[in-house]
């Protein structure tokens, strides 16, 4: 029997209320999370988006797609 971690649990949960949140599917939302690298971010915010509403865990991953998206055009102006 496999066993989740909480870590794993609640990211399984805040994929699927970022989806609902979204208008789109589970597996949309993981596509989008996987796109842009932050994963592993949102795993490491367990321990504060956990104690929180989700909403706030929803609008910080949203900051932290468009961070991606804003370094990504600065460095293409650089070139």
């Amino acid at each position: 029997m496999n066993v989740l971690s909480e870590e794993s649990r609640y990211f399984l949960y805040l994929l699927e209320q970022y989806a609902l949140n979204k208008g789109i599917t589970g597996k949309q939302a993981l596509d989008l999370f996987e796109s842009k690298n932050i994963v592993e971010y949102i795993y490491s915010m367990y321990f504060t988006y956990h104690t929180e509403r989700v909403e706030n865990a929803i609008d910080d991953i949203d900051q932290e797609m468009n961070k991606e998206e804003t370094s990504t055009t600065c460095l293409e102006l650089i070139d």
